[in-house]
């Protein structure tokens, strides 16, 4: 393959060899709760608008149970960091900007 689908077929193949597999029912006991110390942290919420395994309408219930100090979009899947890093980086950089 030429041009950019062969970055296509090396980003798949770095992701491949680092992603591990992580079992999503691990988070669906996960309770919030807030209240001291942890308040005092500021919290980003990076919502993926186009995530098939943690759904934007998920992600808003995680937000409503936990609220974040600001909700970030991205028009990326679930894994950012591999299939927009440069939009990943401009609103990481935004969200310290909200400090």
């Amino acid at each position: 393959m030429t041009g950019l689908g062969s970055f296509f077929i090396e980003d798949l193949t770095l992701a491949s060899m680092l992603l591990r597999p992580f079992p999503a029912t691990t988070l669906k006991d996960v309770r919030f709760s807030g209240g001291g110390d942890m308040d005092k942290v500021k919290r980003v919420f990076i919502k993926t608008m186009h995530d098939r395994m943690m759904w934007p309408e998920v992600q808003d219930q995680l937000i409503q149970m936990w609220p974040p100090s600001t909700v970030l979009d991205i028009e990326s899947d679930h894994s950012p960091f591999f299939s927009a890093p440069t939009q990943l980086i401009n609103l990481l950089l935004e969200a310290m900007a909200h400090e």
